[in-house]
């Protein structure tokens, strides 16, 4: 958010005069790869001061209807697991109600839970939000995961725009060659470390699919979009969903925010995709071609 060119000031707590809320899944049981990011801000920093509020707050829990409404877009950055133990099958219900209602929803890789359901072995993996998850063999969802471990310390992925199942891929490699995001028209090369391959094929009737990894032959979403409620007509919908499994950095530094995104000021290029996919998530629903 800051090297979009957004201030300091404006990124606080729910509980601060910002406009870009910071929360942290405090509750997230540890030893569960708590991956989970830094929970406050930097002494002196320019915004926000002190401990971020909790996750829980912002999506719910089985008494708490949260805070989603409260908000145009959330983002969910990647907590290292799925941490299903912080969200219950309500958590995933309001998520896909606010989706529903026309909120916006930025997912990163682990936070598959929201559009997969609960596929991890901290508790029987029960939870799934209705129509993104398949429900039964003759009710598929949105996508499919393999779940796939992280990739070799060390590997680079080259991922492909999809100009043939997206309407607005064109525009998308166009304008990644125009901000140096791509070197060759569709090639998107991400930094070491951070490309997942956590799905594996999209429902290109329910999603558009915008950037995909080549792996051994097969064409692997990195990114796709579903607009919702995806179970009603198309011009009936409202709300937007994107998911990706790139990651802005191979992970959190040591210290609190902003020290733990460390000291790049310049947008690397997944980071030039991954803001074409911010500012399209808040535009006008469009009806899939």
């Amino acid at each position: 958010m800051r090297r979009l060119g957004i201030a300091d000031k404006e990124i606080t707590t729910d509980a601060q005069g910002g406009r870009i809320h910071l929360f942290s899944d405090t509750k997230a049981t540890a030893g569960n790869n708590s991956g989970v990011g830094t929970s406050a801000f930097d002494t002196g920093f320019g915004g926000g001061t002190g401990a971020f509020s909790d996750s829980q707050t912002l999506w719910g829990t089985a008494t708490d209807p949260g805070k989603l409404n409260n908000y145009d877009i959330v983002i969910l950055s990647c907590e290292g697991a799925q941490h299903p133990e912080t969200k219950p099958q309500q958590a995933l219900d309001h998520l896909k109600a606010y989706a529903d209602l026309g909120g916006r929803v930025f997912l990163s890789h682990w936070h598959n839970i929201w559009v997969e359901g609960n596929t991890q072995a901290q508790k029987p993996p029960t939870e799934k939000p209705a129509v993104w998850a398949a429900q039964d063999a003759t009710h598929p969802g949105i996508a499919t995961f393999s779940d796939a471990g992280n990739p070799p310390s060390g590997t680079i992925f080259t991922d492909t725009i999809d100009e043939v199942n997206n309407p607005k891929g064109p525009a998308f490699a166009s304008w990644m060659l125009n901000v140096g995001g791509s070197m060759k028209r569709d090639d998107v090369v991400l930094q070491v470390d951070t490309g997942r391959d956590t799905c594996s094929s999209v429902d290109n009737a329910k999603a558009e699919q915008w950037v995909y990894l080549n792996s051994n032959g097969m064409k692997l979403p990195q990114m796709f979009q579903f607009s919702t409620p995806n179970e009603a007509a198309e011009d009936a919908r409202c709300g937007k969903v994107v998911f990706s499994d790139m990651h802005v950095s191979g992970g959190p530094k040591a210290g609190n925010y902003p020290t733990s995104c460390g000291t790049a000021t310049t947008l690397s290029a997944q980071e030039k995709a991954l803001a074409f996919m911010f500012f399209d998530i808040s535009s006008c629903v469009g009806i899939l071609q």
